[in-house]
């Protein structure tokens, strides 16, 4: 830059840089200036040819600093807030500064004061701050200034009196977004698209983006881009392939893997990044101690948006505490939460899990096996969404719990038995079997809870069309609890209703009329003959008369059943409904439509 010499009412010529002597104008005298300003003295390198997928962010934050002076760039570590900024300044080629955000708005603004030509020298932090006021109000307004990992958004409060209108872009870990919201804009910065994680995991060319394991890859990362960047350095090695890298990464929890893991992996390259687990954990390590408790259950599920309700149930929090909690999380950046449901980002899930006492991982078991037992109690089908967290978190206790632990077994059997009401059988079925090896293997064959599952199984077979299977078992369980337990025991009397449902489903129909015959009047005398155990297997011998094409029978003892229903369990019960369609089936096989219509239209 050539200096301008300026000569003024004969005073001694002095060399000013242009911008310096737009500012003498303003500011009241050129002495102030006595060092160029220094723009853009650090930023991160621009990486241009290896940036991928955030060209919609880059058009937004221009937008944004059409309609305000001041953006937000929030999000958790490791993804990517400041590269974003960097490649904003270099697309926008605009003058300005780079500092790191301050731990007050004091320090935030004394960082600014040597790019503004501001030698400390012997002035005071009070001096100082006076000149980087004076400079900083007098800039003109498209010069901008971002302030990188600010890690408190309410310093805004205070810097926005200061900074006059120059252009301001903040990148933090803080991710609320109602700090002065109609004077800032706030964007939160997301993962990348698979497509361009893809990109930036084959930036150095050696394969091919099209190779389908490179997918997988990213995806086992949920394409956090510090991640994604630490395994292109691996995979950029001669001898480690897509295919190598994807199965190290599949043989533990994660990544960021727990250090009790890696001898059952021993042997394993495993691709770890002590940079990349230090930032995961830095915003997990800034909340207080109580609430990284009640965070440490949801370490264990998985890379899934996590319904409230779940997250109720796994946190014991609900109301406002829960709101106090959310908010908590949310301001580091730990997660992201809505109305609906909590996002957790799987790194960062894995290093809650590897950062809190193994007894948060009991309290996860602990509290959605009740979850998982009041839906099976309701009848109530599990989302799909919902059942997939369970399994992971399944997944976490087989590798730290032992298979015959009580705590593991039970949420097991329950999350099985969710399997059931939502109509996923052979998931069911395949879970049922491995918890009744468990218990046969500890309690041994004839022990109540072993013959439990050993139905529970059974029943799974029915309903995965597997019927000459589940008679068989019934069959089996059901001498077992006559020798154990008696003939008339109610658990014998719900297992003889069971092999004779097996029955009906196998149609094997007069077996099945004959056992339930036989079971209801056992029923009848030992729970009464209004009992619901009583009213169902009532139910069930009408649908086995029905099998047999007694449909006179059938029908009779369903009208019987129906009024007693409606009485016991209310018109509108589930179980009453389903009488009353089995009903109206059978009516239609009698030829009598109007009633069965009319049955139809009152459910």
């Amino acid at each position: 830059m050539i200096p301008i010499v300026v000569a003024i009412l004969g005073f001694i010529s002095v060399a000013i840089p242009p911008l310096a002597r737009w500012l003498e104008t303003k500011t009241g005298g050129y002495s102030v200036w006595k060092t160029e300003i220094t723009f853009w003295a650090t930023k991160p390198r621009s990486i241009r040819n290896q940036f991928f997928g955030r060209d919609a962010a880059l058009k937004t934050i221009a937008n944004s600093f059409k309609r305000r002076h001041v953006l937000v760039l929030s999000g958790g570590p490791g993804i990517g807030k400041s590269q974003l900024a960097a490649e904003f300044v270099q697309k926008s080629k605009r003058k300005g500064f780079w500092t790191p955000g301050g731990e007050s708005p004091t320090q935030t603004l004394i960082s600014l004061a040597p790019h503004l030509g501001i030698e400390r020298g012997r002035r005071s932090e009070d001096e100082i701050l006076v000149q980087t006021r004076r400079r900083l109000q007098a800039l003109p307004n498209k010069a901008l200034w971002v302030i990188d990992n600010l890690s408190n958004l309410d310093q805004l409060n205070t810097l926005l009196n200061e900074t006059g209108n120059i252009s301001i872009l903040v990148t933090s870990q803080d991710g609320r977004d109602n700090i002065v919201p109609d004077v800032i804009d706030y964007q939160p910065v997301g993962v990348l698209d698979p497509s361009s994680a893809v990109l930036l995991l084959c930036r150095s060319h050696r394969h091919d983006s099209e190779h389908p394991v490179l997918l997988e890859i990213v995806k086992e990362v949920g394409q956090l881009p510090r991640a994604v960047e630490a395994l292109a350095v691996q995979l950029d090695s001669p001898w480690e392939s897509p295919e190598r890298l994807l199965e190290e990464l599949r043989a533990t929890p994660n990544l960021i893997e727990l250090e009790r893991f890696r001898t059952q992996t021993a042997g394993l390259q495993i691709p770890q990044s002590n940079s990349l687990f230090n930032a995961l954990r830095g915003p997990v390590d800034a909340l207080t101690d109580s609430i990284k408790e009640t965070l440490g259950p949801l370490g264990y599920t998985a890379d899934l948006p996590i319904p409230i309700p779940l997250v109720e149930a796994l946190t014991g929090l609900t109301g406002g505490a829960l709101i106090k909690f959310l908010e908590e999380c949310s301001s580091k950046s730990v997660l992201s939460a809505s109305k609906d449901q909590v996002t957790l980002h799987s790194l960062t899930a894995a290093v809650i899990a590897s950062t809190t006492p193994i007894k948060s991982l009991q309290t996860a078991l602990q509290y959605a096996t009740s979850r998982l037992d009041a839906i099976v109690r309701t009848n109530n089908p599990v989302h799909a969404v919902e059942i997939s967290h369970y399994e992971h978190i399944l997944s976490w206790a087989s590798l730290v719990f032992d298979q015959e632990d009580k705590v593991v077994g039970a949420f097991s059997n329950s999350l099985a038995n969710a399997y059931d009401i939502a109509g996923r059988f052979e998931e069911a079925a395949k879970l049922h079997q491995e918890n009744l090896n468990v218990m046969e293997r500890v309690l041994g064959p004839d022990q109540p809870d072993t013959l439990k599952i050993r139905n529970n199984l059974a029943a799974a077979f029915g309903g995965a069309g597997r019927f000459e299977e589940a008679a068989e078992l019934h069959q089996e369980n059901l001498v077992v609890m006559e020798r154990v337990l008696g003939p008339e025991h109610p658990d014998t009397l719900v297992s003889r209703n069971n092999l004779g449902k097996a029955y009906n489903t196998a149609g094997r129909f007069e077996e099945a009329t004959r056992l339930h015959q036989e079971n209801l009047v056992v029923m009848e005398r030992v729970l009464g003959p209004e009992h619901p155990t009583s009213l169902v297997s009532r139910s069930n011998l009408a649908l086995a008369y029905d099998g047999a094409g007694h449909f006179e029978d059938g029908a009779r003892l369903l009208q019987e059943n129906l009024v007693v229903m409606e009485r016991v369990f209310g018109p509108e019960h589930p179980t009453t409904v389903a009488s009353r369609n089995n009903l109206a089936k059978i009516y239609r096989a009698l030829g009598k439509y109007l009633d069965a219509d009319a049955l139809f239209e009152h459910n």
